[in-house]
């Protein structure tokens, strides 16, 4: 999983998201769905199909929460040359 943030520069840091919540956030992420079961650990798919695009929208709306606005692309791989890409309207 890949995960993207976009944001204005902070004028005193010159960086436009703290890397350190980003790595938080993401790695709360995938430490869920690491060697799990991915019926138990998106129990949102319930009913529906684990497509790598229902996969990643759930991946995209647990990240949200964490991110905010902030969050503009996620990237799921499900081999090295197949992967799902959810981006920001």
């Amino acid at each position: 999983m890949q995960v993207y943030v976009a944001s204005l520069l902070e004028p005193t840091t010159e960086t436009a998201y703290d890397l350190g919540a980003l790595d938080q956030a993401a790695g709360i992420v995938v430490g869920m769905l690491d060697y799990s079961d991915l019926e138990t650990a998106l129990p949102e798919l319930d009913g529906r199909s684990a497509t790598a695009e229902a996969e990643a929208g759930v991946l995209w709306q647990r990240l949200e929460n964490s991110l905010g606005d902030a969050l503009s692309e996620v990237v799921l791989h499900e081999t090295p040359h197949r992967r799902c890409l959810v981006k920001k309207r």
